[in-house]
């Protein structure tokens, strides 16, 4: 259980995002974060990732504090986070170079075998065959289109069998066609791993096809979570679900009144 209680943040010199938030996430539960650009959505994640700490209130998990960034929490951000200068497999192997030094409790490093080693790239290149991208283990991030990029993204996080994945507008500059074969992979790939998950999007149908639970986010500050259920979610065509058009209108009128709400509470 991930547990934000009376959460406040604000960066230096200017308004606070969070005041007295407080909410909870289940585990193995798929949330999307919904509402527009500047309002605190992917500070949330910062904050879900270890990387910002609240300027009062806390952040748990499973009741324990979360005092820096955990090597169980994989993170997603909007460009994708790859080095120019490594290949499609070495950015992949990135985070399990990073765990052979740290461990995987990010504090102890233990031995690593050569028989390890080799286990480890085997690893790698299974991921890269399930997204599609061994022919192109050899290539760099310039020679990618967006959403091969993508799929090495989400490729070197899940290598680690995260237990929390946060994915910032992961799909917001990919053509349609790329952006849905991308959603439908990564509710395959929750649906199977069961892992936690959060997606910060400004997409009223993005957040209806990950979502199953949809968390809004008007205009800051943020004091009391709105959260909508989302029925249309298990539909394999969520467009298509009766509930749809409901939803889109319900979803609509969240934001909005979560924004005056906001607003003049402020």
């Amino acid at each position: 259980m991930i547990t934000l209680n009376a959460v406040s943040f604000a960066y230096p010199h200017a308004a606070p995002l969070f005041s007295g938030f407080t909410w909870q996430v289940a585990p193995s539960e798929a949330w999307a974060v919904l509402g527009p650009s500047g309002e605190g959505k992917t500070t949330l994640l910062y904050l879900l990732a270890g990387l910002r700490f609240p300027t009062s209130g806390s952040i748990t998990f499973d009741g324990l504090p979360l005092t820096r960034p955990r090597p169980q929490t994989g993170l997603i951000l909007q460009d994708y986070g790859l080095l120019p200068w490594n290949t499609v497999l070495d950015n992949v192997r990135l985070g399990q170079r990073i765990r052979a030094l740290y461990g995987p409790d990010g504090k102890h490093a233990p031995p690593t075998s050569a028989s390890a080693q080799a286990n480890d790239r085997q690893t790698a290149l299974d991921w890269l065959t399930r997204l599609g991208l061994s022919k192109l283990a050899q290539q760099y991030p310039g020679q990618l289109s967006g959403g091969q990029r993508q799929r090495v993204a989400i490729a070197r996080t899940l290598l680690l069998q995260p237990d929390l994945l946060l994915m910032d507008e992961p799909f917001s500059s990919l053509d349609a066609a790329t952006r849905e074969s991308l959603r439908s992979l990564i509710l395959d790939l929750w649906q199977e791993q069961h892992f936690t998950f959060v997606v910060v999007t400004h997409a009223i149908e993005e957040a209806i096809h990950l979502g199953q639970k949809i968390l809004i986010l008007g205009q800051s500050p943020h004091r009391h979570p709105q959260i909508i259920a989302n029925h249309c979610f298990s539909s394999p065509d969520p467009e298509s679900h009766p509930a749809y058009p409901a939803l889109v209108h319900t979803l609509r009128a969240a934001v909005r009144a979560q924004a005056a709400f906001s607003g003049g509470a402020a």
